[in-house]
């Protein structure tokens, strides 16, 4: 009795062919989830740095253990984080280059979900949705993650705003 790479049926020698679809599946979710990855990281080279005083002075407002880029770009219609070890937040270009209160919100936001390792949640909750495809759950778990995780960061903007602001983030 040999050992074989692959799981073979019990009542049979042949391979068993729900590890062939439970491959297939896996394959097709990771050629997703690299594909939105490619996709981010030619975003992320061609966004432009924006070093505006209304930013450096968000940003100084946060005491993090790495220094956290903030870049525009004109595709972008909201704003995203995008790196865990040297993480960027990539704004829209018409709010990037403003002074107001949506830009301070928007950065806000962005910087909880640096602070709070977000990317690293939602690529662990990634890899568990490859591996467990075809779990129903899984895929729950995965909307509520990235909803909690957007939540969050709202509660957490709403924190650090006046009373009087808290409607205009709302």
């Amino acid at each position: 009795d040999t050992l074989s790479p692959l799981p073979v049926s019990p009542q049979t020698d042949r391979y068993d062919p729900l590890f062939f679809l439970w491959l297939g599946g896996m394959l097709l979710c990771v050629t997703w989830f690299l594909a939105r990855e490619i996709s981010a990281r030619r975003a992320l080279r061609t966004a432009v740095r924006v070093q505006t005083p209304a930013v450096e002075a968000l940003l100084s407002q946060f005491a993090f253990w790495r220094r956290v880029q903030v870049r525009s770009d004109r595709r972008l219609s909201a704003p995203v984080t995008y790196g865990l070890i040297r993480p960027v937040v990539i704004l829209p270009d018409g709010l990037a280059q403003t002074d107001c209160a949506a830009l301070r919100f928007s950065l806000l936001h962005e910087l909880c979900h640096v602070r709070h390792g977000d990317y690293l949640w939602k690529t662990l909750a990634a890899c568990a949705v490859c591996v467990h495809w075809f779990n129903p759950l899984v895929w729950l778990l995965f909307v509520l993650l990235d909803r909690d995780l957007e939540m969050y960061c709202d509660e957490q903007v709403l924190r650090r705003c006046l009373p009087t602001e808290r409607a205009a983030y709302a």
